[in-house]
């Protein structure tokens, strides 16, 4: 599906900027958002498996996990 960029660029922020002025917590209007553009984008079958896989490869970032052990560690 050919979708201009610009058009693209004001579906997500118009769509963020909609979920965030509803109350939905930030994390979860950036998950809805992207699983939204996924599907667009790739497919319905596709983009949510993408959006899945690229969740648990952050995951498995040995880096990435040090941010929120640090965060737990200056709570205690």
């Amino acid at each position: 599906m050919g979708m201009e960029w610009w058009l693209l660029l004001t579906l997500i922020l118009g769509g963020l900027l909609c979920l965030m002025a509803l109350g939905i917590r930030i994390a979860f209007a950036f998950l809805l958002i992207n699983f939204l553009v996924a599907v667009m984008m790739a497919g319905p079958i596709a983009g949510p498996r993408t959006v899945i896989l690229s969740m648990f490869a952050s995951l498995q970032s040995f880096t990435l996990n040090a941010i929120p052990l640090f965060i737990l560690m200056g709570a205690v």
